[in-house]
């Protein structure tokens, strides 16, 4: 191993500090300031270091320097630099010291570079010293080569200099230089300086600062009145000055005190004073509030600036604490207009105005039934909505009651000030009404209410409507699963169901035995196990006996509860089996929807559309439409889904989804409404005739009629679909010499050809054209169109005599059909001139222009270019191009001569030749040129007029409109037209301010005639104010124009988020969410919601961060983060967009039920405080007994507490076993045990205030967790017991942490002993071994496990995270070492923490080794080497991983004479031993090593499958076992 090991040094080291120098340089640029540089009295002591080795001295001096050169920057990772750095960026070199110029960079720190100089002097005078340190604050180092040493200059005081000093017997502080080394071995200030032979200095740096706290001033405090103080002053932030910074004030104390008060206010008033001193921040940086507060007397007031820049920590604004008499609050709350609405049979709305001088913090609303006294007292919380409070009183509150109700209503101020109030009394009828039966039932809809108390009923749990749902009772509410159609089925017997499900009410498993259990079962006909006897008891009620068994259908235990389970019991005449029937007007309804006006329609060899009516009470829920051939029984069947539209479904059946076969269909109709039930009825029998017949061709259409060719359009349909149209076309001349069959364009119903004469040898004259249509199921059809006449190509007579200014087809006169042509439609300058055939296009027409003299130009219509001599050539055979598009020069200008015979020769006036047909040939593509005149037809040319009118303009812009202006930008809309077409528009813009530094050229989107675009001023810097945006259109052929759009002015944003739709939810005892809407133009940039419980002010304030997504924000607040405090809390909402405006506002106050976030607790009891709930012996059995016992920490006395739907759950941390009412009871002096969890109510707790931080435990019986006698014994029993409020029922809930054993703790021994063989085999590799080592050969080859370098102190070993993933990708188990180069214990324990920060988040089955056998190591003696070795190994096994020393035999093992104390060191540790004796796993010297270590690397030239040489080893112990079981390394 020791070979593949290097050298290095590095250390990297963060520590926190305070910037007040950098923030001070900030703000002084910003005021356009100038700073002098501070005294380096304030640099942190920790900047000046020891150097690491008894010759870097000048090392340690240049990383001072440099660590004072970050430091002043205001970057906070200026104690990352350390003397490894140096070394590392070559500055030092431990053969030739100190480089005499380098550069220092740290990226990844801010640090981006500091460069250093070095100069040679012979001595220092004082005044060079000082001159240096006036230009280099962050002081330079002195050099002494007789001694030699260097030393830190870091400033001077008067004529005295001061230095850190390295050394080892001075360094740690700033001295006096004469208390240095030097003044040791020179005396005095100027002997030393006389001996200085050199210095180090910054020669320039580049580093990111690191930001600074605000900075501002408290300018007055004041009292306002009643319950009120009045602050004024001024705060900003350097890192963000135009930003308005939050502001917090706490009145009574500083932030952190306790029984403080906090306010937060906004500094974004106007402060022109500011403004003038901090130029560039802007005024928005005062505040002027007056606060109410709760506080009286002479009260301090602590005023804090808010950091919202990269710095850290907050600012108290000077002349914070100053004190301010504060006028007592002591007026009470005014309560008035009280309301009592919403009265119904389950509870009633108390609504009332509530006012205060300085503000109402809380309502109350105690309730009780006038019914046995206040047995069923509960203080409500109201909901406060500005001055409304609210509450809804439910009778679930108050067991269920009905009659008169008593609200008071309770009003508490800040000041603690109360006021109360009596609501009317509010009388609340049963909630069942109508009326009950009586003698022989009738058939009929019945509520079935117990006789204990009517306003529970029978319900079918959960709204279930399967089969084997439970039937308890519930709280009425007339829903159909507390609905029952009872109907009599002869012989004395009924049948009992369920209307929401049509299920019975059956006798579970046809059970004979007292608790049989009752479900709903079956919705046909009853059986047996549901038909029931009803039993009048002449007293308006009935018992319900069940045939199968002759038990009645009872209560169990009687209890009159939600959710209480009905079961058949022996008949024994007590209220439990007694039942008020009453008689409900809903109609039972168990058939499935009606289906009527059943049509059949549409049909065809396609297929036919089947819809009809569907009507159903509850709803139609799903309409299918099974369907099928007769043919080949139902090979083909589709249960089809139809539309249903109101009470119409529909369905289309395609014959492509049944095989495609014709001849007799069938159909079905199914109809379910919203409860289950179904009905069907048959569509009948469906004739679908077989398609024969080709499409129908019709609506035939000739148009665009020209020399060019003509359209042919027709209309072809078919039931099966149109596969293909072919439009087979010649002319009459010749017979068919030039047939064409073309294939037509579907779309829709439509064919259409377009019918080129260039396909038929561009003859004019007769053309004959045929249809013919094939339909999908291969069937044609066809049609002849009437024959069209194609006119000759060049229509127009040519013109003689004069030629006008105009637009003209250029002819030859060889054949009137080829005309003068642009090469490929070419715009471009250079395009060839050419001759094809006429097809009246844009490049074939000239605009001829006289130019006065006899000379013309000729100027082609789509690019607006002109004919043109090439390079004005002079020969005969020069080429012809079209050229420029502006003013015509001489080589575009023509004398055009009459021929008298209706033709006319173009001559060049540059060359005097004429525009001629190359060697006579009209053909297409034929080049034209200039020649010689010879008369000749070559040279002739007939000009036909056009009626296409010269356009050589960019589009018409028009009806400029700008709107939609805002801060965010504006939108400009223009009209633009152009003749061709409008192929682009363009709207450059720019804001005024900075000229066009902001120019953007936007595309329009074009739609018609219509160009618009929005302008962004997030495209444009965020500007506001002026902007300009111009218009560019250019058509298709490319001509442009332009038109400004004007000036606008885009307002600046000041206007902070919309906050809207403030919701809350999820309200448990945990916590509770908000969420709320926040929308801004210009974006939102963050939220917050600062949060406290109403309980001792804002003591527990947290500022939360929500999460936004799109436009919602919302934050789950849980109690935990607020000293898990339940009653009232505030939550304020703070919303930021991105330009740093502001706004906020408050959600409404919430009321977190009494109770104890989710975790882990101990439950002491007020009996004695020092004792609490127990499991008995520490037993994991069910039915172990709970009883009080001294707390010692142990997970018996720790339980895990979970919230859900009301209830806790408390599971006993040792077992997982839950806190339990033995058998369900609800009698006082139950005994109380674990058992196993089944969510029944004997394990379902709710928690209730018992004051003085103590609660009430009570079981969702109302039986009270209880300490048996009050009594304080160790063993005393624990039960349930009805209320009392005595110390034995009260608990205090105390959080504790969940503990593991892990580790040695868990009863590890460890080691050096191993199991006497050997259990694995594993490799141990590092970055020597490369990228991309393949792990998988090493699992494939037999090997099971690998030991990975994670490093050494100056770095992570480079492969060490790809090694990590790859090992555990392959399947092997890993282990890691770390090699040490410690010379000390403190170095060593140095070590650790760097190991611990490569492996940290890692899993490790194997351990984690020190690697002992660095060179420098062999010096020391055995009692150093012991202590080096703990200290790392010590804090390795503290950080719960499990350690071991690896080294060589000569090292540790005392067969080979070894020097480390290994049995010392390894009694407790793990051993892995390097010994090559003869390179054998199984051959060593040594024969004690596989029961003596628990690792054995044997050689380090192991090759595998071609790969290494490797270090390999095998392992004596089974590691992974051991790591997994004793939860080491993560596990």
């Amino acid at each position: 191993m020791a070979t593949n090991k290097r050298k290095k040094e590095d250390e990297t080291m963060k520590h926190p500090v305070k910037r007040s120098l950098a923030i001070l340089l900030a703000l002084a640029i910003l005021a356009g300031l100038c700073i002098l540089p501070a005294s380096a009295a304030s640099f942190p002591s920790s900047l000046y270091l020891r150097q690491i080795t008894n010759v870097s001295c000048t090392r340690a001096s240049n990383t001072m320097m440099c660590r004072a050169r970050a430091y002043l920057s205001g970057n906070d990772n200026w104690s990352s630099i350390t003397e490894y750095d140096l070394t590392n960026c070559g500055a030092w070199s431990d053969s030739y010291g100190m480089s005499w110029n380098y550069t220092l960079s740290k990226p990844g720190d801010g640090i981006h570079s500091i460069s250093v100089s070095e100069t040679a002097v012979r001595g220092l005078s004082l005044g060079t010293v000082k001159a240096l340190l006036n230009a280099h604050p962050e002081g330079f180092v002195m050099y002494c080569g007789r001694l030699p040493h260097a030393i830190f200059i870091t400033d001077y005081a008067g004529d005295t200099i001061y230095c850190a000093d390295p050394g080892w017997g001075y360094s740690g502080n700033r001295r006096p230089l004469t208390s240095s080394y030097f003044g040791t071995c020179y005396g005095s200030q100027a002997n030393i300086l006389a001996n200085v032979t050199t210095y180090w200095y910054v020669a320039g740096y580049n580093i990111s600062s690191s930001g600074n706290a605000p900075t501002g001033w408290l300018d007055s405090v004041t009292s306002d009145g009643v319950g009120r103080i009045h602050v004024k002053g001024w705060t900003l932030d350097a890192d963000s000055p135009t930003t308005s910074l939050d502001v917090h004030v706490y009145i009574g104390g500083a932030a952190g005190d306790s029984n403080v008060e906090g306010h937060v206010i906004k500094a974004n008033l106007e402060r022109s004073d500011i403004a003038a001193a901090y130029p560039g921040a802007g005024s928005a940086h005062g505040f002027d509030a007056v606060i109410n507060t709760s506080k009286s007397g002479n009260q301090p007031v602590y005023v804090y600036g808010i950091n919202v820049g990269a710095g850290s920590g907050n600012a108290l604004l000077n002349n914070s604490g100053a004190r301010v008499n504060i006028i007592a609050d002591t007026a009470a709350p005014t309560i008035n207009d009280v309301k009592v609405s919403n009265v119904s049979g389950r509870g009633y709305t108390v609504t009332c105005k509530v006012s205060d001088n300085v503000g109402v913090t809380k309502v109350t609303m105690p309730t009780w039934t006038v019914k046995n006294g206040q047995d069923d007292l509960v203080w409500h919380t109201a909901t406060i909505s500005g001055n409304t409070a609210t509450f809804r009183v439910s009778i679930g509150d108050h067991n269920l009651e009905s009659g008169d109700y008593l609200t008071h209503i309770y009003a508490y101020d800040a000041a603690g000030n109360r006021s109360s109030v009596a609501a009317p009394v509010v009388t609340l009828p049963n909630i069942l009404s109508g009326p009950t039966a009586s003698g022989t039932l009738k058939d009929g809809v019945y509520t079935i209410a117990s006789s204990l108390n009517r306003n529970l009923v029978l319900d079918v749990a959960e709204v279930s409507k399967n089969s084997g749902a439970n039937i308890q009772v519930w709280t009425a509410a007339n829903s159909e699963n507390q609905l029952w159609y009872i109907k009599s089925l002869g012989s004395g017997l009924y049948s009992v169901r369920a209307l929401h499900s049509g299920r019975y009410i059956n006798v579970a498993g046809s059970g004979k035995a007292n608790g049989t259990n009752l479900q709903q079962w079956n919705n046909d006909t009853p059986n047996g196990d549901e038909k029931w006897r009803i039993q009048d008891n002449g007293d308006g009620t009935y018992t319900f006996i069940a045939a199968v068994n002759g038990l009645a259908l009872d209560l169990a235990n009687g209890k009159t509860a939600n959710g209480q389970n009905v079961q058949c019991c022996q008949t024994n005449g007590s209220g439990a089996q007694r039942w008020v029937l009453y008689r409900s007007n809903v109609q039972a309804d168990f058939s499935g929807p009606s289906i009527s006006n059943i049509q059949v329609t549409e049909v065809s060899p396609k297929g036919y559309r089947v819809t009809c009516t569907v009507k159903d009470a509850s709803g139609v829920a799903k309409v299918k439409m099974p369907t099928w051939t007769l043919k080949d029984g139902q090979d083909d069947l589709v249960w089809h889904e139809a539309t249903v539209s109101g009470t119409t479904a529909s369905f289309y059946v395609n014959i492509s989804d049944h095989n495609n076969e014709t001849g007799k269909y069938l159909t079905h109709i199914y109809a379910s409404d919203t409860k289950g039930y179904e009905s069907g009825a048959s569509a009948g029998e469906v004739n679908v005739p077989e398609d024969t017949k080709g499409p129908e061709i019709s609506n035939i259409r000739i148009t665009e009629v020209s020399s060019g060719g003509y359209r042919v359009t027709c209309t072809v349909k078919d039931a099966s679909g149109v596969a293909r149209v072919k439009m087979p076309t010649w002319t009459v001349k010749n017979g068919q010499d030039d047939l064409v069959w073309h294939e037509a364009t579907l779309n829709g119903n439509t064919a259409t050809v377009y019918v080129k004469a260039s396909d038929h040898k561009n003859e004019p004259g007769k053309y004959i054209t045929h249809i013919y249509a094939d339909d999908a199921a291969g069937n044609s059809s066809s049609v002849p169109v009437p024959a069209i006449t194609v006119p000759t190509i060049v229509g127009g007579t040519p013109v003689t005599g004069k030629i006008s200014d105009g637009v003209y087809t250029i002819a030859s006169s060889l054949n009137q059909n080829i005309v003068l042509d642009v090469a490929e439609v070419s715009k471009n300058s250079g395009a060839n001139i050419q001759v094809w055939t006429a097809a009246n296009s844009e490049n074939q027409l000239w605009y001829i222009k006289s130019l006065g003299s006899g000379l013309y130009s000729v100027r082609a219509l789509h690019s607006g270019r002109y004919i043109n001599v090439a390079g004005s050539g002079k020969a005969n055979g020069t080429n012809l191009q079209q050229w420029n598009n502006d003013t015509p020069n001489g080589d575009e200008k023509w004398r055009i001569q009459d021929n008298g015979d209706g033709t006319y020769t173009f001559i060049a006036a540059v060359n005097g030749l004429a525009l001629d047909l190359a060697n006579g040939k009209a053909a297409n593509g034929q080049n034209v040129q200039c020649w010689q005149t010879n008369g000749s037809g070559a040279q002739k040319w007939s000009l036909i007029p056009s009626s296409v009118q010269e356009d050589f303009y960019g589009p018409s812009i028009s009806n400029i409109r700008v709107t939609e202006v805002s801060t965010k930008g504006y939108r400009v809309t223009c009209t633009v037209t152009d003749p061709s077409g409008v192929a682009k528009v363009t709207m450059p813009t720019w804001s005024v301010k900075n000229n066009q530094d902001d120019i953007v050229w936007h595309e329009a989107a074009i739609s018609g005639n219509t160009a618009t675009f929005y302008v962004r001023v997030s495209d444009h810097n965020d500007e506001a104010g002026d902007y300009l945006t111009h218009i560019y259109a250019t058509d298709k052929r490319g001509y442009l124009s332009a038109i400004p759009a004007g000036t606008i002015h885009v307002p600046e944003d000041k206007q902070g988020p919309e906050i809207s739709n403030v919701q809350i939810s999820e309200v448990t005892p945990n916590g509770y969410r908000v969420t709320c809407t926040v929308t801004d133009e210009t974006g939102i940039a963050r939220v917050k919601m600062p949060t406290w419980s109403d309980r001792n002010g804002q003591d527990d304030l947290v500022w939360h961060e929500a999460t936004l997504n799109g436009n919602t924000a919302t934050f789950y607040v849980r109690t935990a983060d607020h000293k898990s405090e339940t009653g009232s809390y505030t939550t304020h909402i703070y919303a930021d967009d991105t330009r740093g405006n502001s706004s906020n506002t408050a959600a409404p106050t919430i009321h977190v039920p009494f109770g104890v976030p989710d975790g882990y607790y101990r439950l002491a009891s007020a009996v004695d405080n020092s004792k609490g709930l127990d499991i008995a012996g520490v037993s994991t059995d069910n039915g172990a007994n709970a009883h009080l016992w001294a707390y010692g920490g142990a997970s018996n006395q720790k339980f895990e507490l979970k919230y859900q739907n009301g209830y806790y759950t408390l599971m006993a941390l040792h077992s997982g076993k839950y806190i339990d009412v033995a058998n369900g009871s609800n009698v006082s002096g139950a005994n109380v045990q674990q058992y196993q969890g089944n969510g029944s109510d004997a394990q379902q707790w709710m928690l209730k205030d018992a004051g003085d931080g103590y609660a009430y435990v009570v079981n969702k019986s109302g039986l009270y967790l209880d300490v048996n006698g009050t009594f304080s014994d160790n063993g005393t029993n624990v039960q349930v017991w009805t209320g009392n409020g005595t110390a034995a029922q009260k608990w205090k809930l105390i959080p504790v942490e969940k503990e593991v054993p892990k580790g040695y703790d868990a009863g590890y021994t460890g080691g050096m002993a191993g199991s006497g063989s050997i259990v694995a085999y594993g490799i141990d590799v590092s970055e020597h071994q490369g990228t991309g080592f393949n792990f998988q050969n090493l699992k494939n080859s037999g090997y099971s496990y690998v030991i990975l370098r994670c490093g050494f102190v100056t770095r992570k070993d480079y492969r060490f995270e790809e090694y990590y993933a790859a090992a555990k990708a392959a399947g092997l188990n890993v282990g890691v070492y770390f090699y040490s180069y410690a010379s000390t214990p403190e170095e060593a324990s140095y070590e650790a923490d760097r190991c611990l920060s490569y492996i940290q988040g890692k899993k490790f089955e194997y351990p984690v080794y020190f690697d002992f056998e660095d060179g420098s190591a062999r010096s020391y003696n055995g009692a150093l080497a012991q202590q080096i070795c703990n200290a790392f190994l010590s804090k390795i096994e503290a950080a719960g991983y499990l350690p071991g020393l690896y080294g060589y035999a000569s090292w540790l093992d005392p067969n080979y004479g070894a020097w480390v104390p290994t049995s010392s060191i390894c009694s407790k540790w793990e051993c892995w031993m390097a010994n090559y004796y003869n390179g054998s796993p199984v051959n060593v010297k040594s024969a004690n090593y596989p029961s003596t270590y628990g690792m054995y690397q044997y050689t380090s030239s192991n090759y595998v499958n071609g790969v290494g040489p490797l270090d390999t080893n095998v392992c004596y112990k089974d590691y992974p076992y051991i790591v997994k079981t004793y939860h080491f390394n993560g596990y």
